[in-house]
């Protein structure tokens, strides 16, 4: 994910910065286990990303700004699911999560 700041004086002088941050994508959630590790799928989640969770047969089962919570996320059976990340610049991120209980 890239972040840019743009910054202007008082004189009206403008300086850019850019930051380009790697995001690591987890591939399992825990979400009853109790440790309180893994419980969620929030990859740093801003609002300005959307992720989609879909089922084994293509079901949307999460869809959302703020991440797959524990909650959410222990309302679905074990298993593999399909997930689709779209950041900020409209490019998406796809991959999978296993839900393991």
């Amino acid at each position: 994910v890239e972040y840019k700041v743009v910054v202007t004086d008082e004189c009206g002088n403008e300086m850019e910065a850019s930051a380009i941050t790697k995001v690591v994508w987890p591939t399992i959630i825990t979400p009853q286990n109790a440790d309180g590790k893994n419980d969620d799928f929030l990859v740093g989640m801003q609002e300005d990303i959307h992720l989609e969770i879909f089922d084994r047969w293509g079901n949307v089962v999460f869809s959302g700004n703020d991440g797959w919570s524990q909650a959410e996320a222990a309302k679905q059976q074990p298993g593999v699911y399909y997930y689709i990340a779209t950041l900020p610049d409209g490019t998406a991120k796809q991959g999978t999560i296993e839900v393991y209980k």
